[in-house]
């Protein structure tokens, strides 16, 4: 995965089929991890579209978050603080 979609550290998991070109989301508490390794020289090599895209996506991950109706004085600081 790249940097800024938190795949890394979700319940969530999504399976393509390429025989229809659909995808399918699998959720299960056994996909979180204990702990993720996120090292930032495996994105060195990125194109910089990509790396634009990523930075992008990290973005609009804290705004959805700090606009969201589940939102909580916790999860606006950590939004806030991605944001910056």
């Amino acid at each position: 995965t790249t940097s800024g979609t938190g795949s890394e550290c979700t319940a969530v998991a999504v399976v393509m089929d390429e025989k229809n070109g659909c995808k399918q989301e699998i959720v299960s508490d056994r996909f979180l991890p204990d702990v993720a390794v996120l090292d930032p020289r495996c994105t060195e090599k990125l194109p910089p579209r990509q790396t634009a895209a990523c930075g992008m996506d990290a973005l609009v991950h804290a705004m959805e978050a700090y606009t969201c109706r589940q939102k909580n004085p916790l999860s606006d600081a950590y939004a806030r603080t991605a944001v910056e």
